[in-house]
């Protein structure tokens, strides 16, 4: 069966319903791979007795309505009584709308259901083709190829028990499409999803193939089950750009609430602050914690503060690590502080007669029983008297364990979000912290990645037996809980990774986690495309940075990421080691050879002056457009063997085996009513060219934040000269 328009050509199976072929008409290359993927697949659970994966066959019947829709009837999914019909929908535009209905006559759970199956030919350039992947995983990562994810972060499931990390959405893939394309056209596949549903959003290799997943845990018992939205897929022109104005369409057109600053949104986050970094105890997460004298007593640190402020010219937001009274990363209880009360209220309180603000990092809500770093932390006896074991996420087979933090620097669970001890110890936690009356912002759900809490199985809970909305509808009742303590006491929450659209309202200053996407491919600015008039993110702690970047071959990494964050519009961190000074990230040995302190500080307060001022209004009330191609030259990053390769010795070299390429000018443009600018940044010590290949007309140009604009009448290409280190703003009226 063949349905066509002018934007596409779709050609389905009349059999088994797979997509059989889909490409833009006129166009060689065909979006389908040759031998497709079964249009739906799912997972059943049996009990605790097992699970497995069933597929769609032949189909029952293929029909075209010619009114716009295409159904598809499954009776019997993998040889189970279980029917599937669907539903196709098209019209004259370039959007395909899927979605489906489902009715379970067995006896088994029904975990998730991936529809529309979608294979593509692997033609990514790494092996020799023209094609490049946009996934969301870190806000943003495109790919040339699967080398790098395989070493680093390689493709996992959506599974029991939650890593954090995984694909999933909303959590660490905070907004839920992805993008395949050469420059010229692509693919674009998206959940158009206003129901938060559960779901898998990735991609991955499956032979000659690219398997992008559809998956949706429905999360419920019911024996007839629909998702209650569509997946979109699109042929279009572009890149990932314009994949992402797909979504940004979708998202503007049906919850413009997501568009719009937090109530609980921080009126001190449109000052700037730098966020500042360091921990009281030890280097980072693992290893010795002796007390840094740097650091602690709380009040040592103040010298290295007010230098720090004076050398940026900026507030600074302070947010401390291991500062726990307990043990580093020992959730859910952290109060009192290192040390007790005395001196750390102190140091709140210099902080705040110096006009700065202070942070904590906490560890989100999963449940630590003891400690690998301090023996005497337990919490195993208080555990067995409160009965907490019925409040642990379990796997469909009655398992408790978790993997986050676990067994490397703790040993514990993860607590169910929908469980009302999470929420009572959670809550009670962040009351001691705020009746402190010391702080200003509290990271209380670093660890769940996005603001996700962790899925549970446990038919017991209350909740569905199987992940799904409910998971993010208790998250958000939690979330809301806290944000009213919080703001009560004139402190904000935020979470590691930005806050996915259902937990941002509750969320509004959040630790960005975009660097990972450093590790194995190039990371943009996704997240921010889509939500950035709504969002005030920092910087992050550069934490993992040192598993795939050497400092010694990558010395201007920093100033790369660096620049990377601010251009696209988040605010800045300096993360420190001994003696107050910048560590090229949380996780790199303080003994390693040292970021160059005098121009990376003199970087950070340029870029952070041109913040408060110039670009401004771009940066908080702005919307990020697609920029002006930039001819420029090319930045590698060099990685390396090993799962985590550190600072070997001269006699033990670290050798490269990839490397990845990036552009040396690092550009976004951005829109402000009739308004549009575009920004550009040296990272380099040298000064660089670049060349705007179409510019719109009469502009006006700023390079030096103490000087006026000058305006240029150009039409058609022009290079600049860009300063070491150095700032280029474009402005222009887009009515012109």
């Amino acid at each position: 069966m063949k349905i066509a328009n002018k934007h596409y050509e779709l050609t389905l199976d009349e059999t088994t319903g797979r997509i059989l072929s889909y490409k833009r008409p006129g166009n060689a290359f065909d979006y389908a791979a040759k031998r497709g993927a079964p249009l739906v697949s799912m997972r059943l659970i049996y009990g605790k007795s097992g699970r497995r994966v069933v597929e769609s066959g032949a189909a029952l019947r293929v029909f075209d309505d010619k009114k716009g829709a295409v159904t598809v009837s499954f009776s019997a999914v993998g040889g189970e009584n279980i029917g599937v019909k669907v539903f196709l929908r098209y019209d004259d535009g370039p959007y395909l709308g899927w979605s489906w209905t489902l009715e379970n006559r067995t006896d088994a759970l029904v975990e998730w259901v991936d529809c529309p199956g979608i294979a593509a030919p692997n033609d990514l350039i790494e092996g020799g083709g023209r094609h490049r992947l946009m996934l969301p995983l870190f806000e943003g990562v495109e790919l040339d190829g699967f080398t790098a994810r395989n070493k680093y972060f390689p493709y996992r499931d959506a599974d029991y028990p939650s890593r954090g990390w995984e694909g999933v959405y909303p959590g660490g893939a905070p907004v839920p499409f992805m993008a395949y394309y050469d420059g010229e056209e692509g693919l674009y596949v998206g959940a158009h999803d206003r129901t938060a549903q559960y779901k898998a959003v990735d991609c991955f290799e499956d032979g000659d193939a690219l398997r992008f997943l559809c998956k949706v845990f429905p999360g419920t018992a019911h024996k007839n089950i629909e998702p209650g939205y569509e997946y979109v897929t699109a042929l279009y022109a572009g890149d990932w750009y314009d994949a992402a104005e797909i979504y940004r369409r979708f998202v503007y057109a049906l919850s413009p609430a997501a568009l719009q600053k937090s109530p609980f949104a921080p009126a001190w986050a449109d000052d700037s602050p730098l966020v500042v970094i360091y921990p009281i105890r030890g280097e980072k997460d693992t290893g010795d914690l002796s007390d840094n004298p740097d650091y602690y007593p709380y009040t040592n640190a103040l010298p290295h503060i007010n230098r720090l402020a004076a050398e940026t010219g900026s507030r600074l937001l302070v947010l401390l690590c291991h500062w726990e009274g307990t043990a580093p990363w020992c959730p859910p209880f952290v109060w009192p502080p290192y040390g007790g009360t005395e001196n750390f209220s102190q140091f709140a309180q210099k902080l705040r007669d110096g006009g700065h603000l202070l942070g904590l990092y906490c560890s989100g809500i999963g449940w630590t029983q003891r400690s690998k770093y301090l023996p005497s932390y337990t919490r195993e006896r208080f555990f067995d008297e409160q009965g907490l074991a019925r409040s642990v996420c379990r796997a469909y087979d009655g398992e408790k364990r978790a993997v986050i933090c676990v067994p490397g620097i703790r040993e514990g669970y993860d607590l169910c979000a929908y469980c009302a001890d999470t929420r009572a110890l959670i809550l009670a936690e962040l009351d001691k912290i705020l009746d402190s009356g010391c702080v200003d912002y509290v990271q209380l759900f670093d660890q769940n990645i996005g603001g996700l809490g962790s899925v549970c199985y446990a038919d017991d809970h209350g909740h569905p037996a199987v992940p799904g909305r409910w998971l993010t509808e208790a998250m958000r009742e939690l979330l809301g809980l806290a944000a009213e303590k919080a703001a009560q006491k004139n402190a904000v929450l935020g979470c590691e990774g930005v806050a996915a659209e259902p937990f941002m309202e509750y969320l509004p200053f959040n630790d960005s986690r975009n660097y990972p996407a450093f590790a194995f491919g190039r990371a943009v600015p996704a997240y921010n495309y889509v939500y950035k008039r709504a969002a005030s993110n920092f910087m992050g702690n550069q934490n993992t940075s040192a598993m795939y970047l050497y400092s010694g071959d990558n010395p201007q990494s920093v100033f790369y990421r660096t620049a990377h964050f601010f251009a696209q519009g988040d605010m800045l961190t300096l993360t420190l080691k001994d003696g107050g000074k910048i560590n090229w990230d949380w996780g790199t040995p303080w003994a390693a050879p040292e970021v160059e302190q005098t121009a990376y500080l003199r970087f950070v307060r340029d870029l952070n002056a041109w913040r408060k001022t110039r670009l401004r209004e771009a940066f908080t009330v702005g919307e990020m457009t697609k920029p002006l191609p930039v001819d420029c030259g090319r930045f590698t990053v060099r990685h390396y063997r090993g799962a985590y390769p550190l600072y070997a010795s001269k006699a033990e070299p670290s050798l490269p085996d990839m490397a990845i390429d990036y552009p040396s000018i690092i550009t976004t443009a951005w829109r402000v009513g009739a308004k549009k600018s575009q920004v550009f940044v040296n990272f380099d010590s040298r000064e660089q060219t670049f060349c705007v290949k179409s510019l719109p007309g009469k502009m006006r140009v700023c390079s030096d934040l103490d000087a006026p604009e000058t305006e240029i009448a150009a039409d058609g290409a022009r290079t600049f000269r860009i300063a070491p280190y150095g700032v280029i703003k474009l402005e222009w009226d887009s009515r012109s």
